[in-house]
């Protein structure tokens, strides 16, 4: 991420116009590498899982000062992002039960949401097993 220098009174906006941009971004490429991971199985090389965050997350620990600060920001917003989308075993999985629920006016069944969280998670771990050995591939 960039450092951009801008007077202190405009900083706020700005900060809060590249974090939206940003977790647009994120949003867009989480759901692009989930649809190709589960229909091509493949992971772009710039898709990192945990090995590769370790990796980078290393690079910035020696650099050190606001680029290490920046790259924590990136990753907590990016995981922020991740978790509110509508995806089973997610926050947002959870968030998009609740509105079904409310358009509804009654509940769905118990069992069934614990289904779909279930298999959510399934599909949420393979995903991740299939990044992370990307991620060691390319080491």
């Amino acid at each position: 991420v960039p450092e951009v220098k801008v007077p202190f009174y405009k900083a706020p906006f700005v900060a809060i116009n590249e974090a939206i941009s940003i977790s647009g971004e994120t949003a867009r490429m989480f759901l692009k590498t989930l649809f190709n991971v589960f229909t091509k199985l493949e992971v772009s090389e710039q898709v990192g899982g945990p090995v590769q965050v370790a990796k980078i997350g290393y690079h910035f620990v020696d650099v050190g000062g606001t680029s290490l600060l920046s790259f924590i920001a990136l990753i907590s917003l990016s995981l922020a992002v991740i978790n509110i989308l509508p995806v089973p075993a997610l926050d947002g999985g959870r968030l998009l039960f609740i509105l079904i629920e409310a358009l509804r006016g009654k509940p769905l069944s118990p069992k069934f949401e614990s289904m779909v969280h279930g298999i959510g998670f399934l599909f949420l771990m393979l995903f991740i097993l299939i990044v992370t050995f990307y991620d060691i591939i390319r080491i």
